[in-house]
C-alpha cells in the first residue's frame, strides 16, 4: 500500500450528504468521519482510504467509480450490506472485487 502524506493543518469539512459522486472526476467519496486527515492509502485497486493520525478511517475514495461498480457485478448489494454491518463494529471494511482491467 502506499501512503500519501497531507498538510496536517488541512482542515476538512464533514458534509452532511456522507456519499458524494463527483462526475466531471468520476469519483465516490465516502465520508466516515469529520476527523481531519493526515495521510491516505492506496489498496491498488482504484481505492484510496484516508486516515487520522491515529489510524482511524476518515474517508473513501473510489476511482472511475463509474466502471468500480459496472465491474462488481449484481451480487455487489449483497457484498455492500455485509460490509456494511461489519463497519458498525470494525472501522475498516473488505468488499471481495475484481476489476478487470481494460
Amino acid at each position: 500500500m502506499n501512503k500519501q502524506s497531507f498538510s496536517k493543518n488541512k482542515k476538512n469539512v464533514f458534509r452532511k450528504n456522507k456519499i458524494i459522486y463527483e462526475p466531471e472526476d468520476d469519483v465516490l467519496n465516502i465520508w466516515l468521519s469529520d476527523k481531519p486527515y493526515e495521510y491516505g492509502e492506496d489498496d491498488g485497486n482504484l481505492i484510496i482510504t484516508h486516515y487520522t493520525k491515529d489510524d482511524e478511517p476518515v474517508y473513501i475514495e473510489v476511482l472511475f467509480a463509474s466502471r468500480f461498480f459496472k465491474d462488481a457485478g449484481p451480487d455487489f448489494s449483497k457484498r455492500a450490506k455485509k460490509a456494511e454491518d461489519k463497519i458498525k463494529n470494525v472501522h475498516t471494511i473488505s468488499i471481495p472485487l475484481e476489476i478487470k482491467k481494460t
